[in-house]
């Protein structure tokens, strides 16, 4: 494949590269950036045809001891860290060997200053598809949108300008708040020269698809965004070694107007994508997972985080899947189409050419890029037929997409070069036959003779292999894999124990798994290489001639994003129809009132093996505060959670567990549940919690659901009650729906003042326990109206947990003494006021 140049520098020297197609590595960046001529000319302590990154010797400044570095223009080179260059490798290896799911998202951030320095511009690229997201965000104070919105994107790296990383001691805020709630993530100071929206523009015109043209006129005064995609690629080009053909990037500018705001910590504490435990299965994105490709469950999981707020398509994927869950065979049509379609993200590599990979590396990866293309291309027409029995609009919308002529035309000119059987497959032996055979016979004499050889050895292998079977009386058997290659492997037949000491010495290498054996012998070590380099030549004689197909290809490249887009939505579909089948679950609807019936815990449902007990939730305009009440381990955080990941569910177009579910659309979810002290901030559990608090009561709209769990307990008694009682009169003011649990009874006065006041208490029952008079407590998990009786339920379980009896006793004696005082000082104050 051509390798395609960068474009040359502008400025006083940019014309230093011009008319030059052969340059080497250290050519270009030295032409693009010749202040650092001198350094870069020294020789690279690595040697081969693909220099690693990390080992390529470039200069840094440094602003101090223990300080960030400074990324120079020349050293991009330098600046990768270790997961990202191990990222992107996977990314530029073979379609057929690269399994990594891991993020491979790199983010480059600009702001700006003056006035301005709320305004966020963000540019979003994944290094193995070439697809760049703009964003430019008004932000406010805290930048919580543009927190959350690097949440959803999950990077590995974020590159920002130097000027507002920490230097001599001073930075932005932005960074700091990035540096305190994504501390494991790399940083990396750009020099602020490189954030240039004149570039970025220029970039955005060479290289968006002419599909996405469009997109032009969005962001030509979106100059934060600009600058922020010039610097992020260059990067791309200079420090993970990729360009991008012209016209083939898919560039789209996101913004957040139809989408509900759920901020960093709330999705934490929520268990959105990941467990408090960091099991990702026990999450909400774990347990409606049913996903069967990358692109899928990429979208699922930025569904969770970023719910749709917008009725019209939240009920218009609500009725796709319902059709779903109605046509049970139109769902098990399309399930295996779309699990043969899980590489269709990964077509669009061919926008990208990689700069610092071999000969046969290069071939790999194009002889997978085409058997993984026709194969796609096989299955379109057969999608197509399956969508034809579905009758909704996106099913309508995607058949009219697969019959773009650009799929017939692709599919023709592949025909001309591949073989009509040959098709990706997984697995190394069948891959590799795979590719060896892709090109039809006939078109090229020597590969055919290559092909001829190869097919030889691997005979001469087997005949060997048949050989030594007979000779030592073993069940030998020819296999392969990636490390090994061709090799000896034997399985141990049961009851006889064999020690690689009883082996001949004709056998080497011999490594023992369990019962099995793999060996090899000096014969057979000898004609795998033989086949090793009989292979490595077909694979190169044969991308000589894929070569012009693919850039011939390239321009019909358009078509591949639509599909990409159009199966990623096709799968999340699948997903929450094959959720929404449970007989558990119910199709809501919407309006202006939040009313469940029977309603479950959508994690605890799944992986709990007894019924979680099923409890109701009612929230009107009139009575849009809940205060729930109840002791410790009753459920009363579990019943809060509930809440809001069925709302999201409901959101994102999922069927609920209840038996009757109605829901508002939430713009906002705002929530403090768990609480933690941050030693790394020098910040108390408390502190921490006014800060939530204080961005809840500043973040508040009309159609926010709100959640707070035990909200001032990490102070005194008297203090922290009467802070709760001002954040909760604050809340109930406004029309959000607001579900507040509490230990602090004294709050449920507020019913008395305000009629939008529910209050609530979750059922405990105390009984003496068998042969003695001890209480314990029994835990209904059962949500009633009302307030509980006050009967200690502390104490009681303190009594549980084996605390002795003589300190118990004396405090239920404080206790009753104290709630007795409380009464009395309670009738004072009413006899008071009376007079």
């Amino acid at each position: 494949m051509n390798v395609i140049q960068p474009m040359p520098a502008r400025g006083r020297r940019g014309y230093a590269s011009r008319g030059r197609i052969a340059l080497s590595n250290t050519q270009r960046v030295t032409n693009l950036f010749p202040k650092h001529q001198a350094d870069l000319a020294k020789p690279s302590t690595s040697s081969g045809p693909a220099s690693s990154a990390a080992n390529t010797k470039t200069p840094r400044r440094n602003w101090g001891p223990n300080k960030e570095n400074c990324v120079s223009t020349s050293s991009y080179l330098s600046s990768v860290s270790r997961r990202s260059v191990r990222l992107a490798n996977n990314a530029r290896s073979s379609l057929g060997t690269s399994s990594n799911a891991d993020s491979s998202v790199v983010i480059a951030l600009t702001a700006g200053r003056g006035d301005a320095k709320n305004e966020v511009g963000l540019a979003a690229i994944d290094l193995r598809y070439p697809y760049l997201i703009l964003c430019q965000i008004s932000d406010c104070q805290t930048y919580v949108n543009t927190l959350t919105k690097i949440h959803v994107f999950d990077p590995i790296e974020i590159l920002m300008p130097e000027t507002m990383c920490q230097r001599r001691g001073c930075s932005s805020k932005l960074y700091r708040l990035m540096k305190e709630k994504f501390n494991a993530l790399k940083i990396t100071p750009i020099l602020r020269m490189h954030f240039s929206e004149s570039a970025g523009m220029e970039r955005v015109r060479t290289l968006c698809a002419r599909e996405y043209s469009t997109v032009e006129l969005i962001v030509k005064q979106k100059y934060y965004a600009l600058a922020a995609a010039a610097a992020l690629l260059k990067y791309v080009e200079y420090a993970q070694h990729m360009v991008y053909a012209p016209k083939s990037v898919r560039i789209e500018f996101q913004g957040s107007p139809n989408t509900t705001m759920i901020d960093i910590e709330s999705a934490r504490s929520l268990e959105l994508v990941v467990s408090q435990s960091k099991h990702s299965a026990v999450s909400l994105l774990g347990t409606m997972d049913r996903c069967l490709t990358s692109m899928g469950r990429r979208l699922l999981r930025v569904s969770i985080l970023q719910p749709p707020c917008d009725e019209r398509s939240i009920v218009d994927r609500q009725s796709c899947v319902a059709e779903l869950v109605d046509n049970r065979s139109l769902c098990a049509s399309l399930q295996p189409v779309v699990q043969r379609l899980f590489g269709t993200d990964r077509l669009l590599t061919l926008a990208s050419t990689p700069l610092n990979t071999n000969d046969m590396q290069n071939a790999e990866r194009n002889l997978n890029y085409a058997l993984l293309l026709k194969s796609s291309l096989d299955i379109v027409p057969e999608l197509e037929a399956v969508l034809a029995t579905g009758t909704h609009a996106f099913f309508v919308k995607m058949r009219k997409n697969l019959e773009n002529s650009e799929f017939k035309v692709m599919k023709d000119k592949i025909m001309t070069l591949i073989h009509a059987d040959a098709r990706f497959v997984k697995g190394s032996t069948s891959s590799s036959m795979q590719r060896c055979f892709a090109i039809k016979a006939g078109i090229n004499e020597l590969l055919d003779i290559a092909r001829q050889v190869y097919c030889e050895l691997i005979n001469d292998m087997k005949s060997l292999v048949e050989v030594s079977a007979v000779k030592h009386k073993l069940p030998l058997s020819l296999e392969y894999n990636v490390n090994l290659g061709y090799h000896m492997h034997v399985v141990v037949p049961r009851g006889l124990d064999i020690a690689i000491s009883d082996l001949s010495a004709e056998f080497i290498q011999v490594r023992k798994n369990r019962r099995s054996f793999t060996m090899t012998t000096t014969a057979l070590l000898t004609l795998n290489k033989q086949c090793r380099k009989a292979c490595e030549e077909i694979y190169v004689m044969s991308n000589t001639l894929l070569t012009h197909l693919l850039e011939d290809i390239r321009q019909h490249i358009g078509c591949l994003f639509q599909l990409s887009a159009d199966v990623a939505e096709l799968d999340l579909v699948l997903s929450l129809a094959q959720i929404s089948c449970n007989p558990e679950y119910v199709r809501p609807s919407f309006g202006m009132k939040l009313e469940l019936r029977d309603s479950l815990h959508p994690i605890m449902e799944l992986f709990n093996t007894d019924l979680p007990v099923p409890n109701d939730v009612d929230a009107t305009s009139a009575y849009n505060f809940h205060l729930v009440t109840g002791p410790n381990m009753s459920g009363k955080s579990t019943y809060l959670k509930q809440i809001v990941l069925l709302q999201i569910m409901a959101q994102i177009g999922s069927y609920v567990p209840a038996s009757k579910a109605t829901f508002r659309v939430a713009d906002r979810i705002l929530c403090r549940i768990c609480s933690r002290d941050d030693a790394e901030l020098n910040a108390s559990a408390y502190v921490l919690e006014m800060k939530e608090a204080q961005y809840i009561l500043h973040s508040v709209t009309p159609r926010s659901l709100v959640v707070l769990d035990e909200l001032c307990r990490h102070t005194t008694v008297e203090e922290g009650s009467a802070i709760a009682w001002s954040i909760c009169e604050k809340l109930l003011l406004t029309s959000a729906f607001t579900f507040a649990a509490t230990h602090f009874l004294h709050l449920t006065e507020l019913s008395n003042k305000y009629h939008n006041v529910t209050i609530h208490c979750f059922e405990t029952k105390m009984a003496e326990s068998n042969g003695s008079d001890q209480l314990h407590l029994i835990y209904t998990h059962k949500l009633n109206n009302g307030t509980a009786p006050t009967d200690h339920y502390g104490i009681a379980l303190a009594e549980v947990s084996s605390l002795p009896k003589c300190v118990t006793s004396k405090a239920r004696e404080y206790a009753s003494r104290r709630s007795a005082d409380v009464q009395v000082w309670t009738i004072y104050e009413y006899l008071s006021q009376s007079h």
